[in-house]
């Protein structure tokens, strides 16, 4: 019985996955078939039996033990959980970077006041955040600042939410090239990329990204 199961769920997984091949799953066009093991694969991803569990593989890189990640010596800038650091690392080896620095990852309220009035130009504070949020941070100090963030804008970053990591790296170019086709791709763990013009690539996933 048990084995006409687990049949049954590898004949609805082939089937699947066939269809699969001409759906958003695809992260490119090279069909390697199903594995002895019956994962799945897109070029360096792996799709595996979990999808009939209701659980995804997210997307890794063979290569991705070889990238070293730096953290600046910043408040904001947290340990990336094993799941995030994997994803990740696996990102930067399919672009060809294996190294790559982590400015910030999670952020309190009053982190994000104090980024906003300390860290970024008054050009910047209102392309990114909006008139009103520029106004603010010019009338209260960095506590007050704080408080209105939280009750006007609550969603001011997704740094707060604790899905955003900012990365800064030496080819920006195939780096949001490689997010860019990956956010295509459901199931790959990757929800957005954000250029930013100093330097950093403000980069989100689709999970908490920190413990």
């Amino acid at each position: 019985m048990k084995k006409s199961f687990m049949l049954l769920l590898l004949s609805l997984f082939t089937s699947f996955m066939l269809f699969a091949q001409t759906d958003e799953w695809v992260l490119n066009p090279t069909y390697e078939g199903i594995l002895p093991d019956a994962d799945y694969s897109f070029g360096g991803s792996t799709l595996s039996l979990d999808l009939l569990l209701g659980g995804y593989t997210y997307f890794e890189n063979a290569n991705y033990t070889s990238v070293s990640l730096i953290y600046d010596n910043s408040p904001t800038a947290y340990r990336l959980n094993s799941t995030a650091d994997k994803l990740l690392r696996s990102i930067l080896a399919e672009s060809g970077i294996y190294s790559a620095r982590i400015t910030s990852t999670n952020r309190t309220y009053i982190d994000q006041s104090r980024i906003i009035q300390t860290q970024l130009s008054d050009a910047n504070i209102k392309k990114w955040y909006g008139n009103d949020v520029y106004n603010a941070s010019k009338q209260y100090d960095q506590s007050n600042f704080s408080i209105w963030l939280k009750q006007y804008h609550p969603q001011i970053s997704n740094h707060i939410k604790g899905t955003a990591i900012d990365v800064v790296v030496s080819n920006r170019n195939v780096y949001q090239t490689t997010l860019n086709r990956l956010r295509n791709v459901k199931g790959s763990g990757v929800s957005k990329i954000l250029p930013e013009n100093n330097g950093v690539d403000h980069t989100e996933f689709t999970f908490l990204v920190c413990n």
